[in-house]
């Protein structure tokens, strides 16, 4: 894993409805098919845990590079949503918001979480078995695409017993 450029700081915050455009320029520069503003709103709303990522530059500006959304149903949680800007992928930021989102997972006794990943996007599905998910199943023609519909592999991890 590449470190992030020693002379950036990185922070990383719960995201707040004044976030939303940073975080759709993002999402759409990071997914074709990404998510809706709404989609986004509802779930600040909603209870689910939503993070930014932001790189602090030299001049103290903080600007968003990624961002990700789960949601807890009793002891398990989902993976809905993780993305980085493709500028700044390759760069151990992926890793980095993971492992933040797993650590709040286990801080709130999550034992399972789940997630889909687009069975074309291999650097996801590389960064979740490196985290220790497994494949558990598939869906069906999931994803759009410009062809058509792509299936989705179902990830799990268990974080404790």
């Amino acid at each position: 894993m590449v470190t992030p450029n020693s002379n950036d700081d990185l922070i990383i915050r719960r995201m707040i409805l004044e976030d939303l455009d940073s975080v759709m320029y993002v999402e759409h520069r990071a997914y074709e098919f990404g998510w809706t503003r709404s989609t986004f709103r509802s779930c600040l709303t909603n209870g689910n845990e939503c993070w930014v990522l932001a790189r602090v530059d030299d001049s103290g500006i903080p600007c968003t590079v990624g961002h990700s959304v789960f949601a807890k149903v009793v002891d398990q949680a989902e993976l809905l949503n993780l993305a980085i800007d493709p500028n700044c992928q390759g760069q151990g930021l992926g890793s980095l918001m993971l492992d933040h989102v797993l650590h709040r997972m286990r801080l709130t006794a999550i034992r399972r979480v789940f997630l889909e990943v687009r069975e074309s996007n291999t650097l996801a599905q590389d960064l979740y078995t490196r985290r220790g998910f497994d494949r558990v199943g598939l869906r069906r023609d999931y994803y759009p695409t410009k062809a058509g519909r792509e299936d989705a592999l179902v990830l799990a991890m268990q974080l404790h017993d």
